[in-house]
């Protein structure tokens, strides 16, 4: 097990305790990073900030949510990134692939 892996189950351990400084730390380690997945998926900054609240407030509600076995917690909380980004995105919304790491070329818009 990754160092990494042993830091988050010990900040989603403290944070289902309820240690709002085990949050404050996952909020500082993952923050930026859910930050720039949500920007990316969003047009509207503040959009985005509230995704990152949002997907904060999920880790803090259910931190038991995550599973240490199939994903890391900076996976797990980009997944949840984008599913919340997806419902605040209006429907029939042309990502441009430039977002997106799938491998196709850059050019060809994703419709999501």
């Amino acid at each position: 097990m990754s160092q990494t892996a042993i830091g988050d189950e010990w900040l989603t351990a403290r944070i289902a305790m309820g240690s709002k400084a085990a949050l404050n730390a996952a909020l500082s380690l993952y923050g930026p990073l859910v930050f720039v997945m949500a920007r990316r998926l969003l047009d509207n900054p503040l959009d985005a900030e509230a995704v990152v609240e949002e997907t904060f407030l999920a880790l803090w509600d259910e931190p038991k949510a995550w599973d240490p076995t199939s994903t890391s917690l900076a996976g797990h909380l980009l997944c949840d990134t984008r599913r919340r980004c997806e419902r605040r995105r209006p429907m029939g919304k042309v990502i441009p692939l430039a977002a997106h790491t799938s491998g196709r070329r850059a050019h060809q818009p994703v419709s999501v």
